[in-house]
């Protein structure tokens, strides 16, 4: 009778799926290079797609070899997208606009996956996480040209949200908000009752969560609106020495970083 050793097929299967990954790789960068009839498929960004959520996967499960070989990947195949995507006539009217949208989302994907990284390098408790994408953009950004990428990615992010209408990329981030909502699903919570003789409309004790990181208690918490772009913007551009200033459009006017203030300061007061 053949036996099977189950844990040695899982991880030669792993190994087969990191192989795989890495020729993805090699060929998303040939297929962003390489021009393409409209008739065809876009092979490009089909194979970004799909390498953004193995690379969103490796960071949700903490680990870091697949992170550190994947990303800055990611990163150059994320703006090559953008570059193939963009409208080549110049116009302010509807449709060029919405083209661009469609250009932007891959850079959108790029700052969303980014922020999440930090949310999820304090959940695991692991720098490397985060450390490995602050590289990768300072890299890019070290440069005469770093006050304009800046703004030009901020300019990516009130454009994406000045157009109506979504894009398939869209279902990125709405997808790898989900994941995360799950994932922080198990962090530690305690009741917190109402003041007596304070009225309230909860009829059982409400809880909140208790981490030693305000990101991960603002986003296990019962209602975030934010996500990974806003930690991303909080975080890594507004620490730049250009990035203070930068207007992300309307919708992202409110700034994380004072939530985040604010979770320390009720944190110390409890503690």
């Amino acid at each position: 009778m053949v036996k099977f050793d189950i844990n040695k097929l899982k991880e030669k299967k792993n190994q087969r799926e990191k192989e795989l990954l890495k020729l993805m790789v090699d060929e998303n960068i040939l297929s962003s290079l390489i021009s393409r009839p409209e008739s065809y498929p876009d092979f490009a960004g089909q194979i970004l797609s799909t390498l953004g959520d193995a690379l969103f996967t490796a960071m949700y499960e903490n680990e870091c070899e697949t992170v550190e070989g994947l990303f800055k990947h990611y990163f150059r195949g994320s703006l090559l997208e953008f570059e193939k995507l963009k409208p080549t006539e110049s116009g302010s009217d509807w449709r060029n606009r919405a083209d661009l949208k469609v250009a932007v989302s891959p850079l959108l994907d790029l700052m969303d996956m980014s922020g999440y990284a930090y949310l999820l390098s304090d959940y695991h408790d692991a720098l490397y996480l985060k450390n490995t994408i602050i590289e990768t953009w300072n890299d890019y950004l070290n440069q005469d040209s770093a006050t304009l990428r800046l703004q030009f990615f901020a300019a990516a992010i009130a454009l994406s949200e000045s157009v109506f209408g979504t894009v398939p990329r869209d279902q990125n981030r709405g997808k790898w908000m989900q994941m995360i909502r799950q994932r922080l699903k198990d962090v530690e919570r305690r009741e917190i009752r109402p003041t007596p003789g304070r009225r309230t409309v909860q009829p059982h004790p409400d809880t909140v969560p208790v981490h030693e990181s305000p990101l991960v208690v603002i986003f296990a918490g019962h209602f975030s609106f934010w996500d990974g772009i806003d930690i991303f913007i909080a975080q890594y551009v507004r620490q730049q020495e250009s990035g203070e200033n930068l207007h992300f459009g309307q919708l992202r006017q409110k700034d994380l970083r004072e939530e985040i203030k604010s979770v320390e300061r009720r944190t110390a007061r409890n503690e």
